[in-house]
């Protein structure tokens, strides 16, 4: 994923790939490696080149600016570009026990790895969605029975289409 990104006034060329390890993260000519650990609302730790950090992300919607915390610093930050926006916002929503799984961003469904009928377990993956050169895998949220499956691999989706519902069991 490319995109352009405004932090503390200057603009940078930022890339994102994936790689069997982790993500690999280019800053203009500046490279890291970096590994997700730990993943909450707003907070997660990054493993960056062997140095763990932790990072919060704070956004005022009234002002459309978002913040980073790290090492003791708030940074300021925009996204140029909406896809950014877009990939940030989640991939399912959760109502009524039932976990409805949509594509984070316009794509191109890669694999469906379950079937209609199929019990689930937690962070089990379901489904690939490949977006801005970018494969998103979408996991379960919990244990459960997939009650529907609304496309095949292949299939192009949208952030509105609901790819598959997964019900949780009691």
């Amino acid at each position: 994923m490319d995109f352009e990104l405004i932090l503390i006034g200057k603009q940078y060329s930022v890339s994102v790939e994936k790689t069997k390890d982790g993500y690999k993260f280019k800053i203009d000519d500046e490279q890291a490696d970096f590994m997700p650990i730990d993943f909450e609302t707003n907070c997660f730790k990054l493993n960056i080149n062997g140095t763990v950090k932790t990072v919060y992300i704070a956004t005022d919607k009234k002002k459309g600016q978002s913040y980073a915390h790290i090492d003791g610093m708030v940074l300021p930050i925009k996204a140029v570009t909406e896809e950014l926006e877009s990939e940030m916002s989640s991939a399912e929503e959760i109502i009524d026990g039932k976990q409805l799984i949509h594509a984070p961003m316009p794509g191109k469904i890669v694999k469906i790895a379950v079937e209609e009928g199929q019990e689930v377990k937690e962070k089990q993956l379901l489904c690939v969605v490949e977006a801005m050169k970018m494969e998103n895998e979408i996991r379960a949220k919990f244990e459960g029975v997939v009650k529907e499956v609304n496309n095949k691999d292949g299939d192009l989706v949208g952030t509105e289409e609901t790819i598959l519902i997964v019900e949780k069991i009691e």
